[in-house]
Order: C-alpha cells, then sequence, then structure tokens
C-alpha cells in the first residue's frame, strides 16, 4: 500500500513541466517516504539537470543503507543517457573515499568502456577480477571488453566457461543471449529465451522472452521462423499490441510496406492503451521505413510519451512547416529533459526555423556543458551564429573548441563554414583539404568554393565525387550541368541531364527524377537547349572556346551581332572574369560614391517573420546613415503609380508570382530613387561606404553564370537599370511564357550589363568607361550573406509565409 501511495505521487510529480515545481514536488516526497529510493533517484536526476553538485551529492550520501544502491542507479543512468564522463567522475569519487566495491568499480569499467576509453576499463576491470574473478558479471564484463575490441574467438571461449543453468536473472541471460548473437550463435541465444520462457512465472515475463527470440530471428532475416513463433504467441496473446507491431516489423522486412503501414495503423487506432516502451521503440524504428505520409499518419495516432517517436513527431511536424505543432510536442520535453541530446537537439533547430536564435544559443550552450565534444551541438552553434552575422562569435567559439578537444576534421570543416561566409574561399579550400578521409558532405562544399571561384575544372572533379557519394543528388546533378556547360561540355551536359530524368544514372542513383518544370534537371535543360536553340551561334562560340585567354572582344562583337544569344551573355562574363576586367579596385575612384545612401526591401506582406525581421535589421545596424525603406506588395504598388505610367503599373498587376512583383519593383524604385535593393533573405556583415567607394556607380556581382539581382547599388537614373525596366514590362505585357529567372529575374539584368559592356569594349577599347563594376562572390560576401537558408523556402514556394508559432 505504501509503494502504491508513493508511486501515483512520483509519476505525479513527474508529470509536472515546470522544473523548478517538478523539483520541489519530489523534495517533499522524498521527507514522506523516506526510504523510497526511485523518488529519490528522480530527486537526483532534477539535481543534476539543474547543476546543483552539492545538493546532489548530499542526497546520494544522506542514508547510508540505500547510498550504494543510489549511486549505482544514478550512475547508470548517465550511462544510458551517454553521460558518461560525469558517471566516471562521481563513481571515481565515490571510490576514493574509500567507499569502492566490486559493483562500483564495475560501473566505472562499462563507464569508460562506454566512452570509448578501453584501456582505463580494463584497469578497472582488473581491479574486479581481483574482487570476485568468477563473479558472473565480472566474467559478463570481459565478454562485452573481447566482444568491444572484435575478438569473438577469445569471447567464445569466455561464453562457454559459464554454465548457462546456473543464471537465472533475466537481465543476465539477456546479455549472454546477445553475446550469443554477436558470435554467430543465435541459436544459443535462443535456447536460452525458450528456457526463460518456459520457467517463467508470469504471462508477461513469457511473452517478453518470446518477443526477443522473434528479435534475434529478425535480426537473422529469419523471417519466415519469425512469422510461426508470432502465431503461436497470438494464439495465447490474442490482444498483445507488441506482436502485431512485431508483425508489422516484419512484413516491413518482406518489403509488403502497404500490408505492413495498415496493420501499423489498425494497432494503434485499436490500442486500448498507451504503447509499451518495447512496442513503441520498434514503432520508432519503423518510421523511416514508411512512405512520408503514412508515417506522418502514423505519428498522428500516436498518443504516449517515448521519446523517440515523440521527437519523430516533431520533425514531421517541421518538415510540413507546422512548428506550432512541434513546438507543443517539443516543449515538455525539453523543460523535463535538458540533458536528452536528440531531444534538445531538434528543439534547437525548431528555433532556428523560427528565427529564435537567443533560444538556440541558450540550448546548445547548456546542451555543451553536459556533451562538450558533440559534433551536432557545435554545427548548430555556428550555424546559429553565421545567421546572424556573428563572425566573432564564432570564431572565438572554434578557438575555444580547438584548446578544448584539438583541431580535429569535424572543426576543420566548421572553420571551412566560417571562411565561406567571409568570402575566404581559398583558407576554407584548405582546411577542408587537411582532411584525409573525404565524404560526400566534404566533397560538395569543396565543389561550392570552387564554383564561388568561378573555377569549374575543379569543381566539377569535387561534384563527381558527391554523385559518387549520393550526396544532395538534385544540386550536385544541377551544379554539374552547369559547370559541363560553362566549360563547353555541351554534349557531356546533355547525357548526364536525360540520364539523370528517368533510366541510367538515375537507377544506379536510386533516385529517379520525373520530367517535371519544378525539377532541377528540367531548367538545366532548358537552359541548355537555349545554348543549342541557336546552331550557328553555338558554333561561333566554340571557335572561340578553343582559343587560349584573350577572346573577350571577339565574343564582345559576336553578342552585340546576336543579342538573344543567352550563350554569349554568359560566355563574354566568363572571359571578362578570366581576364580580370569585371572588378574595379579603388585607386581608380574618388572617396566619394555617387549612389546615393537608400537602401531599399521589399517582403510582400505588412508584417515580417522573425528571422526577416533579424535579417533586415542587419541593414540598419550596420548603416545607420542610410535612410531604410521596406515595401510591401500592396505599397510597392503605390510607389509605381505615383512614380511611373499606367504600363508598369499593369504590368505589376499582371505579375501571377510575387518574386515577379519583387523584380519588377526593384528596377522601378532604384531607377526612380537610386541607390542599394537588398533581398530580405541576405544578411549585412559590415557597413557598405568602403564597397561603393571602392567601385563605379553601378554595382552587382556575378552569381554563377549570370548577374545576381538579389544585391544591387546604382545611381539615380541608371541607364542600364532603365533597359532592364523596359523589358521587365514588355515581357510581363506579352505574357511572355518562361520562368521568372528569364522573364523578370537575373537574366534581364545581365543581359542588359553585358550588352552595354560588349558595346564599350568594341567602340572604346576598354571597360572604365561603362561605369560598371561586377563584383567577385569574394567581394560581395566581405559585406553580404547571400541567401540565408531560411525555413519558408522549404515548404515549396519561397514567398509562402511559414506557420511560425506566435507569442513563441
Amino acid at each position: 500500500m505504501h509503494d502504491s501511495a508513493a508511486y501515483t505521487k512520483l509519476q505525479a510529480c513527474l508529470n509536472l513541466t515546470q522544473p523548478q515545481l517538478r523539483k520541489e514536488s519530489l523534495e517533499k516526497l522524498t521527507e514522506e517516504f523516506f526510504d523510497y529510493l526511485p523518488a529519490k533517484l528522480s530527486l537526483a536526476k532534477e539535481y543534476f539537470k539543474s547543476r546543483q553538485r552539492s545538493k546532489l551529492i548530499g542526497l546520494l550520501n544522506l542514508d547510508p543503507a540505500y547510498s550504494r544502491t543510489l549511486y549505482l542507479q544514478f550512475g547508470q543512468w548517465l550511462i544510458n543517457n551517454k553521460l558518461s564522463g560525469f558517471a566516471i567522475e562521481l563513481l571515481e569519487e565515490e571510490a576514493k573515499n574509500g567507499k569502492a566495491d566490486l559493483f562500483i568499480n564495475l560501473k566505472i569499467a562499462e563507464a569508460y568502456l562506454v566512452a570509448e576509453q578501453r584501456s582505463q576499463a580494463k584497469t578497472w576491470f582488473e581491479k574486479c577480477k581481483a574482487l570476485a574473478r568468477n563473479n558472473i558479471r565480472v566474467r559478463l564484463f570481459g565478454i562485452r571488453l573481447e566482444v568491444d575490441e572484435g575478438n569473438y574467438t577469445r569471447a567464445k571461449q569466455l561464453l562457454r566457461k559459464i554454465k548457462i543453468s546456473t543464471v537465472n536473472h533475466f537481465p543476465l541471460l539477456a546479455q549472454l543471449s546477445q553475446f550469443y548473437v554477436k558470435c554467430g550463435e543465435p541459436n544459443t541465444a535462443i535456447a536460452i529465451y525458450n528456457r526463460l520462457a518456459d520457467r517463467a512465472t508470469a504471462d508477461s515475463e513469457v511473452l517478453e522472452a518470446k518477443l526477443k527470440v522473434v528479435d534475434i530471428l529478425v535480426e537473422q532475416k529469419e523471417l519466415s521462423k519469425a512469422k510461426i513463433e508470432l502465431e503461436k504467441l497470438s494464439g495465447f496473446f490474442p490482444k498483445s499490441e507488441e506482436i502485431s507491431i512485431q508483425l508489422c516489423r516484419i512484413l516491413i522486412a518482406e518489403e509488403k510496406i502497404k500490408e505492413g503501414t495498415a496493420l501499423l495503423r489498425n494497432t494503434l487506432i485499436n490500442s486500448s492503451s498507451i504503447l509499451k516502451d518495447s512496442a513503441a521503440q520498434t514503432v520508432s524504428e519503423l518510421i523511416p521505413k514508411l512512405d512520408r505520409i503514412d508515417a506522418s499518419d502514423i505519428l498522428k495516432l500516436y498518443k504516449g510519451q517515448h521519446l523517440g517517436l515523440l521527437r519523430w513527431k516533431s520533425l514531421f511536424a517541421m518538415k510540413q512547416g507546422q512548428y506550432k505543432d512541434a513546438y507543443d510536442v517539443l516543449y515538455p520535453l525539453v523543460m523535463k529533459e535538458p540533458q536528452k541530446i536528440g531531444i534538445q537537439l531538434v528543439w534547437s533547430r525548431l528555433n532556428m526555423k523560427v528565427g529564435n536564435y537567443r533560444e538556440v544559443e541558450e540550448t546548445i550552450n547548456r546542451l555543451l556543458k553536459y556533451y562538450p565534444e558533440s559534433k551536432a551541438g557545435r554545427e548548430l552553434i555556428v550555424d546559429c551564429y553565421l545567421m546572424q552575422g556573428k563572425t566573432g562569435m564564432v570564431k572565438k567559439f572554434l578557438n575555444y573548441c580547438e584548446k578544448q578537444s584539438g583541431l580535429s576534421d569535424h572543426l576543420r570543416i566548421l572553420w571551412a563554414r566560417l571562411y565561406k561566409v567571409l568570402g575566404q574561399f581559398g583558407a576554407a579550400i584548405s582546411s577542408l583539404k587537411e582532411i584525409e578521409e573525404r565524404s560526400g558532405a566534404d566533397a560538395f562544399m569543396l565543389a561550392e568554393l570552387y564554383l564561388l571561384q568561378y573555377n569549374y575544372p575543379k569543381a566539377l572533379k569535387y561534384l563527381d565525387k558527391t554523385i559518387e557519394f549520393q550526396y544532395n543528388i538534385q544540386n550536385s546533378i544541377r551544379y554539374k550541368a552547369r559547370a559541363l556547360m560553362i566549360t563547353g561540355q555541351w554534349t557531356e551536359a546533355e547525357i548526364l541531364l536525360t540520364q539523370t530524368m528517368g533510366g541510367g544514372l538515375s537507377e544506379r542513383l536510386k533516385e529517379r527524377v520525373e520530367a517535371s518544370p519544378v525539377t532541377p534537371q528540367y531548367r538545366e535543360l532548358k537552359l541548355l537547349n537555349e545554348f543549342k536553340a541557336d546552331t550557328k551561334a553555338m558554333e561561333n562560340l566554340k571557335v572561340h572556346l578553343n582559343k587560349s585567354k584573350g577572346y573577350s572582344t571577339q565574343l564582345a562583337e559576336l553578342l552585340l551581332k546576336r543579342r538573344q544569344y543567352l550563350g554569349y551573355h554568359f560566355f563574354y562574363l566568363k572571359a571578362l572574369r578570366e581576364e580580370g576586367l569585371l572588378e574595379q579596385n579603388s585607386e581608380s575612384k574618388d572617396s566619394i560614391s555617387s549612389i546615393p545612401k537608400n537602401l531599399v526591401q521589399y517582403w510582400h506582406e505588412d508584417s515580417l517573420p522573425l528571422p526577416l525581421q533579424l535579417s533586415t535589421a542587419s541593414w540598419k545596424k550596420h548603416n545607420p546613415d542610410y535612410k531604410y525603406s521596406l515595401y510591401s506588395e500592396k505599397s510597392a504598388r503605390t510607389f509605381i503609380v505615383e512614380n511611373f505610367g499606367k504600363e508598369v503599373k499593369e504590368a505589376y498587376d499582371r505579375c501571377k508570382i510575387i518574386a515577379e512583383k519583387a523584380d519588377l519593383f526593384r528596377l522601378a524604385f532604384l531607377y526612380k530613387k537610386g541607390g542599394i535593393y537588398a533581398d530580405v533573405d541576405d544578411l549585412c556583415l559590415q557597413n557598405l561606404d568602403t564597397l561603393l567607394e571602392g567601385h563605379h556607380s553601378f554595382i552587382v556581382y556575378q552569381e554563377g553564370l549570370a548577374i545576381g539581382n538579389n544585391f544591387i547599388a546604382v545611381t539615380k537614373g541608371n541607364e542600364i537599370i532603365k533597359m532592364a525596366l523596359e523589358v521587365c514590362v514588355r515581357n510581363l505585357l506579352s505574357y511572355v511564357v518562361e520562368p521568372s529567372w528569364y522573364k523578370t529575374g537575373p537574366i534581364v539584368l545581365t543581359e542588359q550589363v553585358t550588352q552595354v559592356l560588349a558595346r564599350t569594349q568594341v567602340e572604346k577599347g576598354k571597360l572604365d568607361t561603362a561605369e560598371i563594376s561586377i563584383v567577385s562572390q569574394e567581394t560581395i560576401r566581405q559585406y553580404v550573406q547571400p541567401h540565408l537558408p531560411l525555413s519558408y523556402k522549404e515548404l515549396g514556394n519561397n514567398w509562402l509565409r511559414a506557420a511560425y508559432p506566435e507569442g513563441k
């Protein structure tokens, strides 16, 4: 009766979401039921989570009769939560105080083994052997050491010395069976569990043992035998949800996905109670094998508190942009389990998506106190700082990590991320090249860096590696296709794109891509067809590409004769870049820029989501003497009506895509007022004065093949802006059926800029008089971090506002 009342009250305490209230309630419970160990253990966990070391030690030593048991149970909890360092510190201190015994020593050895410090684990194991060489737990740990090091022959010899008939404790027999499975003797493991089932006195023990048999059979891919076992079990336990879920597991292993999914859904619908942890764990393992929609439906049916399933539930909600739902799932868990690394990382990713960067910083910094070398934690805090432009904080953090654990390969990758943001591409490449074992992610990042340097041959080398690793396939193919096109390898580009749109390479990559206008392959094929559409122009281009450097003048002449051929514009830019004719340095300009200090941005709604509030604030912060304006869809239309005639207004109204309205508005504003336009997903890193003073009165940057229109700095009434605006208006009024990139976006601006440059080069022999600076990615990234990876871009429409949780 005493334990029943204590248990009920303990569950009520643990269900409290506020940490302080939960801790105070547990303190009262331990006073009321002084000898109830589960309450003391729960309170010890709360003291640890809140980092109250003195209270924790005081509680563990409060009652000498239970102190050793509490130390062992709390130490096991730390080990289970991957907090072995804390377990070692706590238990070794206990051992130094003269309280060490066989079980304390064994627990210390286990903590060292989990922490992958084998030499220390063996040292403590020797102490255990000196105390009780033939103790079953000592013997099992010795076998675990051999298995962990892959010494299966030695492990088998040690297993043979244990008389299974003398072992009756279920957990110890479970350990024995696991070792037999790892040593290649699953039948012995099955025999152990069958013996347990025969000797069990309770139905729950029989079911547990038999389900372990099924586990082993499934792992050994003996699916038909596993089915037979489940059929026998279902006769004795017809309403067991665990049996149904194991059957789902077998059906999915047999690739009967629909049948397994249907059974799983029905099991959860008909479940009269919350799934046991073992069954919930099986469901958690099945989720990634299901169709995404089915998995989402099944997760909605689950009502329990299994951390793995709740983590999946929050991840699926986040993927669908249902951030409020994800918040509701995660918040209670985060408050209860601050040391659970999986939950805390998902929570941090959610807050990254909604722009709550302060919460991310607090969560990860707290998490790193428990797991100081967590790679995922380090990555998230670096990403969080970079999203805010806190490059100084990233440097400070990475230097701290280096002092703490040395310059690891993972830290080199994080340094490379920082260098990339700062436009220091050479330093980023050097950092990555220090890593010997190349992963798909590393190869992809190197490819991106070489593309940012306009070094297409080297980019191709690493894109091939990325595709070989099957990493980020869609973008890898898109980047490779463009790199092949810009190096004149049109046939190779066409083969790559057609193969990956069904059959050929796509089958090898296990990723079939349908021929849809939304796929990257389709868009790149369209670009390739733009090159191939004019056969004569393409042949002329090939002739000049086979020549050495210094062919920009010839390309300028070709461009002026056939301005509609897109290939000339791209390759002319490439030639100018190679010949060093694009970016003008500060020595060629006066110290004062003629570009007005107007800063303008556009977002279709009147209110900005939190991440965009932070990115737009960066422009005002670093440029306090600039006049800042943020226009919405409505206010932009008002500006156009007040400053332009009927045609521009009608063109704006005809835009069916909001991105096209933004394209048209930026040109209209810059032509009328002059100044700087920046997309709202661009982050300002420093004051723009030195950029404006060091270049001409028209500043853009080259992004890949074309000129980016996300950042434009220009004087009022600029002729290029006027021509680009006229083309946009004409395309919209003529109902030109083209993607926005061609109709109103970067291609329109690129064509007008290259025409002016080509005309100036042919007529005057030099480009300075054109008053155009097309800066490199390295230059622009010193001032701007373009295209922040914000969450609203993940939902299929870049202008779809995400469902941010209100007031969170």
